[in-house]
């Protein structure tokens, strides 16, 4: 399932040392519509995160990447 109509669930919102995956979800009603998607990071749409570092880090300081506007 994904985070919109038609849109993938990404496979990574968070990675650590020892974790990475999507644990980041976006609710939505029929009141609340989605203006844009972001694009997330090269590296966090292949499984384990590729050569995506853990977070947060000086490039990434949040330890949740956005998924949404």
């Amino acid at each position: 399932a994904g985070l919109y109509p038609g849109v993938p669930a990404p496979r990574i919102t968070t990675k650590t040392d020892d974790f990475h995956g999507n644990i980041d979800y976006v609710w939505t009603t029929p009141q609340l519509r989605v203006t844009k998607l972001l694009a997330l990071p090269r590296g966090t749409d292949v499984p384990e995160g590729g050569a995506f570092p853990p977070i947060p880090s000086a490039d990434w300081p949040s330890d949740h990447l956005a998924t949404g506007v």
